[in-house]
């Protein structure tokens, strides 16, 4: 660097001015990530060390309070936890008054003569798990239908079928998976292994057969978003991981553009410095890029691009209308309707842990399922029952509605991966996901 470079980063770092005392702070916080590789703030080792002993002072205190330094077993430990084998240069029973079997028993064991074991313990494990009242039968009545009569190869209706969840313990060739695995709903293998990790078909509570309504409609997204990096930031990246990985010239390298890029332009680094002096001093959230604009009508290029950020779960809404045209009909829609509430309700009730309430598989029944959308495993958000279809109250002799209107709002328990498709010759899959 040269010494017009050198002067304009140094200026007042030596005074007692809150210029000074910010740019001191923010180059002696640069010294000290790059263990003064290129002593930004121009004080040597001297500043430096002024660094790493707030450093060192922190850490201690980091160390005090994880290992406990005050007590006879916390000083028995290094930083990482394992156990010493001296302190000070001397045995561990000379410094504790413990004899020799005791240090090789505390060395082999972790326990400390006189004061048990250093073994965690868990807090919850006296509490007794209490469990939930039991319901009534979750198995649903056959012929859950609606409209209540027979069905022919003419009709399409929507199924719902509903399943316990249930977390899968099992991989596909019957291996138990361990509990790293099964905190992952993963369909590495296929579709079918990604669904049967959630529910086991085995566990299927009832189904219910309503006609498709008159609005049927999927919308994928997958998310995207805008990112931004200067030139700047991605030499100082560029710099971070050179020291990370053990490359000190690339990181010096790097390190070096960064300045020089701030360098090129004096007014650039003014106003970093003033932002940093104005946040430091009043928390104020004003950016380089506005102190840039309204001083010079620039900003520094932020290299925009729109990048990936994630996929997304699709939800579905259902409206039907039921109308009963005699008495069976209307004891029908009433337990479709009351099979839907419960279904989506939690479990466990006064006990010490709920468990996730049922989900559903939805799929079209008929000739149009070969047009129309596949959905996976659903859990059930909402549930409205509107008691006047009609706008107006009315009711059969027995009390009955004379219309309802049933709304379901469903959404998918995982993703769409592109995996979930199959070939465009299959038409199995209707549409696809």
């Amino acid at each position: 660097m040269s010494d017009k470079d050198k002067n304009q980063f140094t200026l007042d770092t030596e005074g007692t001015g809150w210029k000074a005392r910010v740019r001191r702070a923010v180059l002696g916080t640069v010294d000290a990530a790059t263990l003064n590789l290129f002593d930004v703030d121009q004080r040597g080792a001297v500043g430096f060390q002024l660094d790493l002993n707030k450093r060192t002072e922190f850490n201690n205190q980091v160390q005090e309070e994880a290992l406990g330094s005050n007590s006879s077993v916390g000083g028995l430990y290094n930083k990482d936890g394992t156990l010493k084998k001296k302190i000070g240069g001397s045995n561990i029973y000379s410094t504790q008054g413990w004899s020799e079997e005791q240090e090789q028993k505390f060395l082999e064991t972790g326990e400390v003569p006189g004061g048990g074991t250093e073994k965690w313990e868990n807090p919850w494990a006296n509490i007794t798990r209490r469990s939930g009242r039991l319901g009534a039968n979750e198995r649903l009545p056959s012929n859950l239908r609606y409209p209540y009569s027979t069905i022919n190869g003419t009709q399409d209706f929507i199924k719902f079928s509903i399943f316990e969840y249930r977390r899968s313990t099992q991989s596909k060739i019957g291996i138990r998976r361990n509990r790293g695995d099964r905190l992952f709903t993963s369909g590495r293998e296929s579709l079918a292994e990604e669904q049967n990790n959630l529910r086991n078909t085995r566990d299927l509570l009832g189904s219910i057969l309503l006609p498709i309504p008159s609005q049927v409609a999927d919308n994928n997204s997958t998310g995207w978003g805008e990112s931004k990096l200067n030139t700047i930031e991605a030499n100082l990246l560029a710099a971070a991981g050179g020291i990370i990985t053990g490359d000190g010239s690339d990181a010096k390298a790097n390190f070096q553009s960064a300045l020089q890029n701030l360098s090129a332009n004096s007014d650039l680094a003014t106003n970093w410095f003033a932002k940093q002096a104005v946040s430091a001093l009043i928390g104020s959230n004003i950016t380089l890029d506005q102190l840039l604009a309204r001083d010079q009508g620039e900003i520094i290029n932020p290299n925009m691009e729109l990048l990936f950020s994630g996929p997304s779960l699709r939800t579905f809404s259902f409206n039907f209308k039921l109308t009963p045209r005699y008495q069976r009909e209307a004891e029908v829609i009433r337990t479709i309707i009351k099979a839907f509430k419960r279904n989506m309700a939690p479990k466990g009730s006064g006990g010490t842990v709920l468990r996730t309430p049922n989900i559903f598989q939805l799929e079209y029944v008929g000739k149009a399922q070969d047009y129309l959308n596949r959905m996976k495993l659903c859990a059930l958000q909402s549930v409205s029952v509107n008691y006047t279809g009609d706008g107006t109250f009315a009711t059969y002799q027995d009390g009955a509605p004379i219309s309802s209107m049933l709304t379901l709002q469903f959404k998918e328990l995982t993703p769409i991966y592109n995996e979930d498709y199959g070939d465009y010759n299959d038409n199995r899959d209707g549409v696809g996901y």
